[in-house]
């Protein structure tokens, strides 16, 4: 997907890492056999499970 993701856009686009501060203007992407979630203030979240997640 990254490789897509780059060719089909001008933002940088990286691999998320638990804890990591979004940055604007930058493209966010989890491996595959992980979701990534966008709770407060930016932080991103990798989960394995995504039924795991508490609603």
């Amino acid at each position: 997907m990254r490789p897509v993701l780059e060719r089909a856009c001008t933002h940088p686009v990286l691999i998320a890492e638990e804890g990591e501060r979004f940055e604007r203007g930058t493209v966010y992407i989890c491996e595959p056999d992980q979701h990534l979630t966008l709770p407060t203030r930016s932080l991103g979240e990798t989960v394995d499970d995504i039924d795991s997640l508490q609603e």
